[in-house]
């Protein structure tokens, strides 16, 4: 028959038990801090996982915008962007959670090269590549575009790229309704009147002054909602030299453009609506606006002259008057005036 255990034996056993458990639940710790996040992942993703984010921040975003936040970027704002539901990654491919793991990707000796060029524009030139993704039609546009000459091309001056007309990437707000004229002419002017700009990269500086000169530049300055903007005839993402036949102001293209505000346009009304309609190339405006011109200022100088020397008239008639009053006419002798007679 064994002998019981005694008091010290058992102490010594309650110890080695207490200890053995408190060894199993340490082991077990991070087994249960790691279980959720193994269940929750896809297969294969050994990310780590993201910090918590703050509630009024976009879903999604969560791994970025804990460190990029206002003011380097506007939180706020690209909440109302139409990019909202975007992934950052979506844009800036490439870029994982850490320390900024940057996973390079393939491109083309073509892409590099636009890269190497965007460059000049942004500190993400490959975030431009991007747009192509959901905008093929209008990036291809803008490629074969005067605009997009200098990614094609060594150009002088880098041209302009998508933000400079929708502006930043992360803040662009969709369009309500259409834009008042002068706004939508202010996207081209911020290039086309700039004087470092023209002088850098070759351009004409007349434009801009003889747009603001013609009849359209005019209803522009005076708020006028049908005054067209440069776009409505120069087209947005597919704008071609004043020279090239693909542009929608050369040949028989200019009536149809004229056409959308002046119903009934045939070709001789469209070859004299230009920047500079009464210039000498163009015979008929030119002739009847100096006709016009000179018969206006003389008819305003004719009437400004007697207007004068009315006044002057007038002036000598009052101050005449009482000196001449008591010689020509006594005041004790009736006087009367036959103003008509029988014819």
């Amino acid at each position: 028959m064994p002998r019981p255990p005694r008091l010290p034996e058992l102490r010594a056993a309650g110890t080695r038990a207490a200890t053995a458990a408190w060894s199993a639940r340490a082991l077990l710790l991070p087994l249960a801090l790691v279980a959720p996040r193994a269940f929750a992942d896809e297969p294969g993703d050994s990310r780590p996982p993201a910090p918590a984010l703050r509630a009024d921040a976009p879903s999604g975003k969560t791994a970025c915008l804990v460190c990029h936040r206002s003011p380097a970027f506007d939180v706020e704002g690209f909440k109302k962007s139409v990019h909202a539901d975007l992934s950052c990654s979506d844009c800036h491919d490439g870029f994982d959670f850490g320390a900024h793991t940057v996973k390079a990707s393939e491109l083309s000796g073509e892409d590099a090269a636009r890269v190497k060029k965007l460059a000049q524009k942004s500190v993400a030139p490959e975030a431009f590549l991007a747009c192509a993704t959901c905008h093929a039609d209008e990036a291809d546009q803008l490629t074969a575009s005067v605009h997009g000459r200098w990614l094609r091309e060594d150009r002088r001056a880098p041209g302009p790229v998508c933000t400079d007309c929708h502006g930043s990437p992360h803040a662009v707000v969709k369009r309500e309704g259409p834009r008042a004229a002068a706004a939508r002419s202010e996207v081209c002017t911020r290039c086309h009147d700039n004087a470092d700009f023209i002088k850098q990269a070759g351009l004409s500086s007349d434009p801009v002054p003889t747009y603001r000169d013609s009849v359209h530049g005019r209803l522009v300055v005076l708020g006028s909602d049908r005054a067209p903007a440069c776009m409505d005839c120069h087209g947005t993402h597919a704008v071609s030299a004043k020279g090239d036949a693909a542009s929608p102001l050369a040949g028989d293209h200019r009536a149809a453009v004229c056409g959308k505000c002046h119903s009934g346009t045939n070709a001789g009304f469209a070859a004299t609506m230009t920047h500079t309609p009464l210039a000498k190339g163009h015979p008929g405006p030119h002739w009847t606006h100096t006709f016009f011109s000179y018969l206006t200022t003389l008819t305003l100088f004719g009437l400004f002259l007697h207007v004068l020397l009315d006044l002057g008239a007038e002036l000598r008639a009052r101050f005449g008057r009482r000196r001449r009053a008591a010689h020509v006419f006594p005041p004790t002798v009736p006087v009367s005036v036959k103003r008509l007679d029988l014819h």
